[in-house]
This record gives C-alpha cells, structure tokens and sequence, in this order.
C-alpha cells in the first residue's frame, strides 16, 4: 500500500509540471504556443488574465518573431478579472471556449481577419453587453454566446453563413439582423431570448433558403416580427427565382397578413408558415408540386385555399388548425387530388381517401377513408356526416374539434385507428350503428367498443364503461378535459398507454380489483384527480407503465392532497411500491362506497342492511357515510336502486 501511494504521488509530481507549463513561452504577461512562424494565445496557468489585455499582432521571442494568428482553446478560460480585450487583425480563429466563464468581460469587437469562432467561445461571459462581429467570419460556433445574458446588442456582417446550436441561447438582444449570407442555423439558436421583439432581413429570396435546425432555431419564431429592409413584413412576396421556401422560414411571424408565391417555388417546407396567426390569404402558383406536413398549421385567420394543377404531394396535416377554413377547393385537372361534389374538402383521388377538411366540409358518399389529422383542430367543426361509404377513419382523424358535440359511425366503417376523437371536450354523444360487424356502442355507452375483443377505442366526457369490456385502449380518453369522474367496472383488465391523459376534470377514479396491466401515462397529467380509489388486493401483481399518474395540480412532481385508497391491509404494499406510491402523498385503507355491513365488500347483505337504515329512518349520513351511494347526502330508496345497480353493473 505505502509503494503505490509513493507511486501516485510520483505521477502526480510529474504531472504538475505539464499542467504548469502547457505553453512555449510568455511575452509581456500573454502565453503563446508555437506552430511554426506562428503564435496562439495560450491558456494563462493561474487564471492571471486581468483587466483590458491587448494581443500584440506578432511577438518575438528566442531571437524569433511569430505572428498571432489564433486565440486557442479555453485561452481565458475562467479568467474572471478580465474587462476587455483587442485582438489585432491577424487573428483569423478565436478557439472553442476561448472566453468561457469571463464574468466580467463587457463587450468584444472580433476583428475583421477573423473567420471562425469556436464553440462556447463565449460562454457565460454574464456581463456581455454588445458582440460586434467582423466581416470576415463565416462561422459562429455551437454556444458561442450562449448564456451571455446582458447581451443586448449583436452585429452580424454579410459574411456569416453559418450560426451555430444555442450561439446566442438566452442573451437580452431585443432585435437581431440576420444577414442575407447565412445559409443556416442550428438548433436553438436563439431560445431563451424572451426580449426579442424584431428581426430584420434585406433579401427575402435569401431568407427562404436558410436551413433551420427546428422551430426554435429561427428567430422570428421567438420575435413574431420580421422586418425587410427596415419596413414590417405585412405581404410576403416570394420573388422570382426562389424554388423552394425552405422549413420554418415564417414559423410563427404574426405581421403576415397575405402571401404571394412566385411560380418558380416548387416546393412548400414543412412548418414554412406554422402560426402565421394573421394570414387571412395565400396564393399557390401552379408550379408548385409538393407541400409538406404542416406548411400552414395553426393559420387561424386562413378561410379559404385553392389547390393548384400542379401539387401532386401534400403532407400530413397541412392545414392543422385553421379554426376559420370554410373553403377548400382542388384546381380541376388536379392528377393526383379532387374536390369533388365543391366539398370543401381535399381527396385524394386514386384512393378516395378525404386528407384535410374544414368547418364546411360535406362528405361525399364515394369517399371510403377520413385520412390520419384530417380534421385536426378544426375548433369550429359543429357537425359532420360520415357516408355509408367509408370504411376506415385514420388515427387522430378529428383531434381537436372542440365544437364537435355528437358523431355516428355507419356500418361501414370497419377499421379505426388510436385515437380518433383526442381532444374533443364537447363531444358528448357517440353512436355506432347496430349492424356494424366490427365495432358498437352497446348499452347506449357513448364509445365505440371493438365487438370481438371488447376493446374501448374511444370515448367522450358522457361514456359509461360496460360491464362488458375488457381493455381500454390507449389515448381512449386523452385530452377528454370535461370527464369529471370515472368508474372502470371489474370487467377490464387492461388500461393502455395514455388512455386518460390530460384529463384535466378528472377529479376521482375507480380501478377495480381485476385490472393487471397498467400502460405508460394511463392518468399522467390530471391535474385534479385528488382521488383514486383501487381495489387491487397486491400491488406487486399489476404490471405498471412508467409515469403512470404523474402530473398533478399547479407544480409538477408535488403531489400534496392527492390520495390513494386501498383495500384493508394493502397499504404497506402500495407505500413499498414506487410506481404508485411516488404520485400519493396520502395512501390509506378504503372502505368500500355501500359496504353497509363493513365486511370489506359489496354485496347482497349490503342491500339488505341499507333497506333496513331506509325503513328506520333514524340513520343520518353522518352516522354511516358509505350508505350514501349517491352522494345526494341523504339515505334513501334512491341509494338502494343505485346500490342494486352497481352490483349488477360490476362497478361497485
């Protein structure tokens, strides 16, 4: 033992030296490393940079001038007495965290010979107020500003091509120009900017071919107002020349109020115009041939749109969102979609497959699919037909039609996929028709229900589960925010992945004692489920999802009030058993609504001492809670037919 501490000891006697000295020289208080004729600005060994440090253009040492030519890696890294620094103009690289955690530097002026700034170049650097960038550089590096929260003044020239992730991620800039020379962004390059208010540009051609990493790489969707050559972006002309406007270029800029499209663009990106919330007009010239998914989602104030000869592709919910559409139309001659019958909608011919509708949609009795989004958020949508023509409804088809109160699905439709009705709050009727050979809505259950495997699909806030059904589909009740309660009956074994997510009203539930699969976020995100009642007599015996109930009231991951209530004698278990007991602050042993007699269960012998209570008439609800089936706080007859009808039903 006492020869391998000598042995580390010795290594680390060797080691200080190489910490110590990992320069070739110092001149003047600055360290430098070698590379030929030239000089980097080296890592300092103590941190010593301090107040306003002035690079010299060259240096001599040894008998031997070098030219700076670099500021290398973490050179002033953490030197947090540094205030100011000039670079002279043989610089063309400022090396990955050169500045890093420089907490008092104020501003920098990168001079014109600089090309490249390193990652993290500049990172939390706290006291940064304005970065003027030199004319030269074509490349600002991953995080370069990133965390310079006083940064209120950027100035990019025209040689930029490149910005990088998070480059300026939560600076104070409340205006930023993006040259016409960049030709992409990384991911996040300016979240966290939240006093961003304007962006300018000078070339709109340009700006349309810019690569944006995601949504929040593009400033705009951050400021909501770009600005061309000084002047507020209201009409948007896409000029001569531009073939194709490239993913989230407009992504939620609120000055858009009409766009015209020259007929050299071929192509729509993805999210091109996502939450231009004040467009009410686009026009599509016939030379475009593919729009891609969700080009103009969520443009509120659009009513109406053509669909030129030309587009043959159209991706996945293009028109999400557009609360206000009324007309839809496909130019005739159209090869690939149709609208056929001035149904306001857009088929696609060769399968007659409906793929986006809007408020005044009727469909016609030769469409035989409602396609995946096809109605998605159409928030005015009251009402709709669906034909004895259709034979399938894609997943999500009508997410988000909140005025959507009551559907029938016809006999012919025999395949539908998760989720078709998410996030309809006023859906309060759901009718299958009785002939249909795959699914129905027995019992007058408002849901639909695959009949071979007695599967719940979908349902609404009025549903009542049947004694019938054995599984609860995923996303079954997601986003259902107007369900209020819900009992499961002891028919149902399983409860799929997100069945009742986001079931914001939910304030109780019942799990009977035969569930044994629980999925993935079955309950996650109900923010008032205070709640749960569960009979399930071990724990350990159910196969959980992850984050089963997870999400509760105004702070995630608190769940002070909420309650679980177990079967007598379980409540080590479930304390013992994190996948539930991580989501309760209280878990206590349950007795049974209508156990009268006290014997743990609900039966017969329970009805006939609630009759007996009746008859007396000298027990209150506060003498025997639990004889108050429902609720109306007074013991009646009415508690005993509620009573006999739970224990019919299997949902007592």
């Amino acid at each position: 033992m006492k020869n391998l501490t000598q042995l580390l000891l010795l290594l680390l006697a060797l080691l200080v030296p190489a910490v110590a000295e990992a320069y070739d020289f110092e001149v003047g208080g600055i360290y430098y490393d070698i590379n030929g004729n030239e000089a980097t600005v080296a890592q300092s060994p103590d941190f010593s940079y301090s107040g306003h440090v002035v690079i010299p253009s060259t240096v001599t040492y040894g008998g031997q001038t070098y030219t700076v030519t670099a500021i290398g890696y973490r050179a002033f890294y953490y030197c947090s007495g540094l205030t100011g620094v000039t670079m002279p103009n043989t610089i063309t690289e400022i090396g990955e965290r050169a500045f890093n955690v420089c907490e008092s530097l104020t501003e920098v002026t990168i001079p014109n010979s600089v090309v490249t700034i390193g990652p993290r170049a500049f990172y939390y650097c706290p006291s940064m107020t304005r970065a003027t960038i030199g004319n030269s550089v074509t490349t600002i590096g991953d995080y370069a500003f990133g965390f310079c929260e006083a940064l209120a003044q950027v100035n990019m020239s025209n040689s930029v091509t490149r910005i990088g992730a998070y480059a300026f991620y939560a600076n104070a800039i409340t205006s930023i120009a993006i040259p016409s020379s960049v030709t992409s962004v990384g991911a996040l390059a300016f979240e966290g900017c939240d006093k961003l208010e304007r962006v300018d540009i000078t070339n709109i051609g340009e700006w349309c071919n810019i690569d944006f990493d995601g949504i929040n790489a593009n400033p705009v969707y951050h400021a909501k107002h770009l600005y061309l050559n000084g002047n507020e972006v209201t009409a948007v002309m896409i000029p001569r020349g531009v073939i194709t406007i490239k993913p989230f270029v407009f992504y939620g800029c609120l000055s858009i109020k009409t766009v015209m499209i020259y007929n050299t663009v071929t192509s729509i990106g993805m999210m091109a115009f996502t939450e231009c919330r004040n467009m009410t007009s686009v026009t599509i010239p016939n030379s475009v041939t593919t729009i891609n998914s969700y080009a103009f989602s969520e443009c509120v104030s659009l009513k109406s749109v053509q669909i030129p000869q030309s587009v043959t592709s159209i991706g996945s919910a293009v028109f999400d969102g557009t609360r206000d559409m009324t007309s839809m139309v496909v130019a005739s001659g159209n090869p690939t979609y149709d609208s056929r019958n001035s149904c306001n909608a857009i088929i696609e011919t060769a399968t007659n497959t409906l793929i986006e509708g809007c408020n005044n949609t009727v469909i016609p009795n030769t469409v035989t699919s409602i396609g995946q989004l096809a109605f998605s958020y159409r928030y005015n949508l009251t009402s709709l037909t669906i034909p004895t023509s259709v034979t399938s409804i894609g997943s999500q088809a009508f997410i988000g039609c909140e005025a959507l109160t009551s559907i029938h699905i016809p006999a012919s439709v025999v395949n539908i996929s998760v989720a078709p009705f998410e996030y309809c709050p006023n859906l309060s009727s759901i009718t299958v028709a009785s002939n249909n050979p795959t699914y129905d809505s027995r019992n007058d259950c408002n849901a639909i229900i695959e009949t071979a495997t007695n599967k719940l699909i979908a349902g609404c806030k009025a549903t009542v589960i049947p004694n019938t059904v054995n599984i609860i589909d995923r996303y079954a009740f997601a986003d259902c925010e107007t369900l209020k309660e819900m009992t499961i009956p002891g028919s149902v074994t399983y409860i799929g992945e997100f069945a009742f997510e986001n079931c914001n009203g939910l304030e109780s539930l019942h799990i009977p004692g035969s569930v044994t699969y629980i999925g993935n976020g079955a309950f996650s995100d109900c923010l008032v489920l205070n709640d749960v009642y569960c009979d399930i007599a071990d724990p350990t015996a159910v196969e959980m999802g992850n984050y089963v109930f997870s999400g509760f009231g105004e702070e995630y991951g608190v769940y002070d009030g909420r309650t679980l209530h177990v079967p007598a004698g379980t409540v080590e278990a479930y304390q013992a058993d994190s996948k539930w007991s991580e989501f309760f602050e209280f878990i206590v042993e349950n007795v049974p609504m209508g156990d009268v007699d006290g014997d743990g269960m609900v039966g017969i012998g329970d009805v006939t001492n609630l009759i007996d209570m009746v008859l007396s008439g000298d027990v209150t609800v506060a003498d025997c809670p639990v004889a108050d089936v429902d609720g109306d706080g007074i013991i009646g007859i009415a508690d005993v037919t509620n009573l006999i009808d739970q224990i019919i039903r299997g949902t007592h």
